[in-house]
């Protein structure tokens, strides 16, 4: 046995220790010991390691299996049975009538700041420290990990509307812009495009025709019906001449979670300022504050309340006050701090690198500054992504999601869990997880922890269940035991 190569042995229940469950706080608590310098993290009860230094850690999630899934089709788990050296339960521990998700519990961490409760709007800075307009632009590492169009290196965004673009300074001009989108046959398409000056002045409103047929006019969000695209000649094409013909070279864009407008519109533009990042959501620090809520708590004003769904110009007009008001009280208006932060964060405070491959919408909420976010669309991306990065890069702490059981669970109308499980579109799904697994293991460095999380969660399920007229408190008390049970495979790649 080479005494200089890093090895993990798992220790059996037993008196000495307690025949104590782990849960995912357990979980996360070995990969910060393994990542951190001795003494960082205390050492978990229930493994040993040794020359832990040495040691990179890989971690897999599959969102929506279960180790129910794994006891009843083993067929589907062949690659993950084959390379796993340890098997253990885990459990997702969270209030009685709430199932909380693996990310929250594995990638949220308590610290010793206390929780800034209501709002800091009476934090002024000094007038002479205030930050130019140029301070609030969203980085490089932002634009990415919010998944911006032209910075998202698994999106095919060459046919995207882009004009070159001269340096951003204090005085470049700020133009805030929100769009309406309908469902089309090829996703969300435009269908109202509303740019508005900082002076609130509106320079281009327009109604526009969608290049394919309209599935859903989303009325109820985005106003439109059928009637208002009657005679409409308006492509997309010519909204991007007539934007490259109102903007200057180095305007800054304002907008609200403006990914999605400028994602819908073919459009990538650099200089960024948004006020969903910029300003914090005083409930939970993974979610974003709602433009209606920050209207009503720093503008006292009340947007988004026509029946009839949203204006454009009404929620551009609001992006800018919001940008107008923060440049003139300074970054920390708005913020709001929390006694819990990522476990990225504290990887990287001890010099340590991590990297967050991941679903956009995960990444998005989960973000970090401090690590290399890889936002995807697919589960596909998510593999082909992991393979180049794990193979190449010395990262220590590497995140990977695989989505498929969870797509297939979210997607069927089904309130019978255990018919969802036995259909062949979820088998199918568990199968291509179990492959996708093979093929990130084959790409491993050597001395790599690699770990693979089947993590239950809920769907959608427990919502019907607690409708459904003869279910007892005893149905939803199991579902909600069962679908906060996880399981973990241990392997360390030589």
């Amino acid at each position: 046995m080479d005494r200089s190569k890093p090895e993990i042995r798992f220790i059996p229940p037993s008196w000495e220790v307690g025949d104590i469950g782990k849960n995912l706080s357990d979980l996360r608590r070995l990969i910060l010991y393994i990542i951190l310098p001795s003494g960082a993290i205390k050492k978990p009860f229930w493994c040993s390691v040794t020359n832990k230094e040495k040691l990179k850690v890989v971690l897999c999630v599959i969102n929506g299996a279960s180790q129910d899934d794994y006891n009843r089709n083993r067929n589907c788990f062949r690659i993950i049975s084959s390379i796993s050296q340890d098997e253990s339960a885990f459990y997702n521990i969270s209030n009685t009538n709430y199932i909380k998700n693996c990310e929250r519990s594995i990638l949220r961490i308590r610290c010793d700041r206390k929780i800034v409760k209501g709002t800091v709007s009476d934090i002024n800075t000094p007038i002479n420290d205030l930050p130019k307009r140029d301070f609030y632009l969203l980085t490089l590492p932002q634009l990415r990990g919010n998944a911006f169009p032209g910075y998202v290196d698994v999106e095919d965004d060459t046919h995207f509307f882009a004009i070159d673009k001269d340096p951003v300074t204090s005085e470049s001009p700020l133009f805030a812009l929100d769009c309406e989108m309908c469902l089309t046959s090829a996703g969300d398409s435009v269908t109202r495009v509303a740019l508005i000056d900082e002076h609130y002045n509106v320079v281009l409103d327009t109604y526009v025709l969608p290049d394919y047929p309209i599935l859903d006019y989303k009325t109820r969000f985005s106003g439109i019906t059928s009637g208002d695209l009657v005679g409409v000649k308006v492509r997309l094409k010519d909204i991007h001449k007539q934007l490259e013909t109102i903007l200057p070279k180095d305007a800054i864009l304002v907008g609200h979670s403006l990914e999605h407008d400028l994602r819908a519109m073919q459009m990538i533009w650099r200089n960024i300022i948004d006020t969903s990042v910029l300003f914090s959501n005083p409930k939970s620090p993974t979610s974003k504050p709602s433009l209606k809520y920050l209207a009503s708590e720093y503008l006292q004003c009340q947007i988004q309340e026509n029946d009839n769904g949203h204006s454009p110009i009404e929620d551009a007009i609001t992006c800018m006050k919001l940008v107008h008001l923060l440049m003139a009280k300074g970054p920390e208006f708005g913020r709001h701090y929390f006694d819990s932060e990522s476990v990225f964060d504290v990887i990287r405070r001890c010099n340590k690198q991590g990297t967050f491959i991941d679903n956009y919408r995960v990444i998005n909420q989960y973000y970090s500054d401090t690590a290399n976010c890889v936002p995807c669309f697919s589960d596909d991306q998510v593999v082909n992504q992991s393979c180049k990065i794990i193979s190449s890069e010395t990262t220590d702490f590497t995140w990977i999601q695989l989505h498929a059981p969870a797509s297939v669970r979210k997607a069927s109308s089904c309130s019978d869990d255990e018919r969802i499980e036995r259909s062949p579109t979820y088998l199918e799904a568990l199968t291509s997880s179990d492959k996708n697994v093979g093929k990130i293991f084959n790409h491993l460095r050597s001395n790599t922890l690699f770990i693979v999380l089947l993590a239950a969660g809920d769907f959608g399920e427990l919502d019907r269940l607690k409708t459904r007229k003869h279910a007892s408190e005893a149905e939803i008390s199991k579902y909600i035991h069962e679908r906060r049970k996880c399981y973990a495979f241990f392997t360390r790649k030589i």
